[in-house]
């Protein structure tokens, strides 16, 4: 295959998956519903493909790169990066602080998790926002930290988790959705287009924002705070993308 032909098709591949990426959450690009403001497709680039440029993800460590794979031999080649340990991603920094939100991805666990593995996750000292993680025991939880002065063992810190309501795939590709409605105060995942689980912020929290952070960079395959970490996360990632949410999630 010749190099600009090549280029063409991952080009088309590129915008076919903004069609798809409907299938990531049901209010994911529906009209009036929710606005994309990043997308990192991993499509043989680390740029951010939507309107907003945000800028792009960064590798840190040996073990990352972008890759490409035959989905049959009558589909076009899909784009993902590699990321093993040592080894991360930082994404820049969108501000999702005081907003309805999701973030999405689809992700490929490289073997069945036996320890936390870090995914997504905007969690510097004193700026602790969000946190998602492979558990151990193969299901997958989200952590969202309240607005509020803390040294980050304040009891009364979180705002909402949510967890899996059981194991995800490992070894095949599947899609992945945190949302957060602060309209009706609650956070949910879905997995390959169904609600897995969902919790509500507490009754007596009146301030339903996030803590608020201005670093540059957020992580996929590590936290901020563990200083020089490089990362523990094994698994393929591609279409990390970010929505403002405009109504209530289904």
């Amino acid at each position: 295959m010749s190099t600009s032909m090549a280029t063409s098709i991952r080009h088309t591949v590129s915008a076919n998956n903004e069609f798809l990426a409907s299938t990531l959450c049901p209010h994911c690009f529906l009209p009036n519903t929710s606005t994309q403001i990043a997308h990192w497709s991993f499509h043989g680039t680390l740029d951010d493909i939507s309107s907003n440029q945000v800028g792009p993800a960064v590798i840190v460590g040996s073990n990352v790169g972008l890759a490409f794979e035959d989905t049959s031999l009558t589909q076009l080649e899909k784009g993902y990066i590699k990321i093993r340990n040592p080894g991360y991603l930082n994404i820049p920094n969108v501000n999702i602080q005081s907003s309805s939100f999701t973030f999405a991805f689809s992700l490929r666990l490289a073997a069945a998790s036996t320890t936390r593995q870090i995914l997504l996750s905007n969690w510097t000292s004193g700026q602790w926002q969000f946190l998602t993680t492979v558990d151990a025991t193969g299901t997958l939880t989200s952590s969202l930290r309240r607005n509020m002065d803390t040294n980050g063992s304040n009891p009364e810190q979180g705002l909402v988790d949510v967890t899996t309501a059981k194991p995800v795939p490992v070894g095949t590709w599947f899609d992945v959705a945190f949302s957060y409605d602060a309209s009706t105060r609650t956070y949910a995942v879905y997995i390959d287009q169904q609600k897995s689980a969902s919790s509500v912020v507490r009754s007596s929290l009146t301030d339903l924002t996030l803590h608020t952070s201005n670093v540059k960079y957020v992580q996929f395959g590590n936290k901020a705070d563990d200083g020089a970490s490089t990362g523990n996360l094994n698994a393929d990632l591609r279409n990390l993308r970010f929505f403002k949410l405009h109504t209530s999630s289904p």
